[in-house]
């Protein structure tokens, strides 16, 4: 006897008993929610990033600006001055790095809980994953042009008069009333008082820098001013008020020639403190971006300190937009990596702004080797991890 249950029975194909499912086909997720998902687990830890990068690198820097600052005449006025004019040019480097950590982080969340591999499955590419933070990479480069251009060199500028300032109470406090000053080189200086503002009463000064003609001015006043030449390091000015000058050798051994003056100028040697303190902030480095421009156009291209000078305003521009680059590259060291494979996403990243930054130094050797090698050292390392990123990034679309 043959039995032939009515629910095995076909019919054009179609279970006749069974309701056919209403559910739509399996899609990925639309434009507006992956995007959105993906930049809050990249945004999310940027600012955490952010602080973190800034207290590595104030940390690595704090003995330099230390050694700066620090001194009798420092106050705590001082300190909040130098460290906020000091954070500008701190922000052009770390927010880059920051960006390439929140990156490899966020994505590397996604990794590690398999949504990268269930967004792959949808047919999301990585490139379709990477684009969010892509455009963030994009923003935050552009939102750090600004502070590249405008706010860089005002603080460096403000950190330089703070620390020239400091320096100059330093000096002035070792200046002791009724005591022969002798701290400076073939110059000994004497007053008989100092006001609070600086100004030196009943000044004497004996200049024998030249052996052959030494000088003694005396004056009822004097003061020292910092003054800045061009290309050259800083150095002091003794402004004399209401003096004389007495030259102790003249054309005739007999003679001894004494000139009154209202006001008279002496250059002073401040030995290495001044300069110790001053020179990690140069004068290229403090010039506005036109002014860089400019004098760089007016050296030429066959001048080494104009190319180093055209060098510094390209890169003004370089170094924000590291932030899109090393948005290629943290996608790219995530969608290669295994899902459990933090450590080595963390390592990578190092490794990608080590090798940036001896991109760098090398493109400021290359500058001095010959005209029209400033635009290649500024952006010949974004442009070589650029494709590296872009190359690295496309692998992830290959299988596992």
């Amino acid at each position: 006897m043959k039995i032939e249950p009515r629910w095995m029975g076909v019919k054009g194909g179609t279970f006749p008993h069974c309701r056919q499912s209403s559910l739509p086909p399996f899609s990925p997720p639309s434009v507006s929610r992956l995007d959105r998902y993906a930049l809050s687990e990249v945004l999310v830890p940027f600012g955490f990033s952010l602080l973190a990068t800034t207290l590595v690198v104030l940390l690595i820097q704090l003995q330099r600006l230390a050694n700066a600052a620090l001194g009798r005449g420092l106050e705590f006025t001082d300190i909040l001055v130098l460290f906020g004019a000091a954070l500008p040019p701190f922000f052009v480097l770390v927010i880059p790095i920051a960006f390439l950590l929140s990156v490899v982080m966020g994505l590397g969340r996604l990794s590690s809980d398999r949504e990268m591999d269930a967004l792959a499955a949808s047919g999301a590419g990585p490139f379709r994953i990477a684009r969010a933070p892509l455009l963030a990479g994009a923003c935050v480069s552009l939102l750090s042009l600004p502070i590249a251009h405008f706010a860089e060199p005002y603080g460096l500028s403000m950190l330089y008069d703070r620390l020239v300032d400091v320096a100059m109470r330093n000096i002035s406090a070792a200046l002791r009333p009724g005591v022969f000053n002798e701290d400076f080189p073939g110059v000994a200086l004497f007053a008989h008082d100092r006001r609070p503002s600086g100004e030196l009463q009943d000044v004497l000064v004996y200049d024998q820098r030249d052996a052959d003609r030494p000088v003694l001015l005396i004056a009822e006043a004097g003061l020292l001013a910092p003054v800045e030449r061009p290309g050259k390091p800083p150095s002091l000015e003794l402004r004399l008020e209401r003096g004389e000058l007495h030259l102790g050798a003249t054309r005739t051994k007999d003679a001894y020639e004494v000139l009154r003056f209202d006001s008279a100028q002496i250059g002073i040697d401040p030995g290495r403190e001044l300069r110790e303190r001053t020179r990690f902030v140069n004068l290229v480095s403090r010039m506005s971006s036109g002014a860089m421009h400019k004098e760089a156009e007016r050296r030429g291209p066959n001048d080494l300190h104009g190319r180093r000078i055209e060098k510094a305003y390209f890169r003004r521009f370089a170094f924000p937009l590291m932030a899109l680059v090393f948005g290629f590259i943290g996608a790219a060291i995530v969608l290669t990596g295994r899902p459990d494979s933090r450590a080595r996403n963390v390592v990578l990243a190092l490794l990608a702004v080590v090798f940036y930054y001896v991109l760098v130094r090398v493109g400021d050797y290359w500058v001095v080797k010959g005209p029209n090698s400033a635009g290649l050292a500024a952006f010949g390392p974004n442009l070589a991890l650029l494709v590296l990123g872009v190359v690295w990034l496309s692998r992830a679309g290959r299988a596992r």
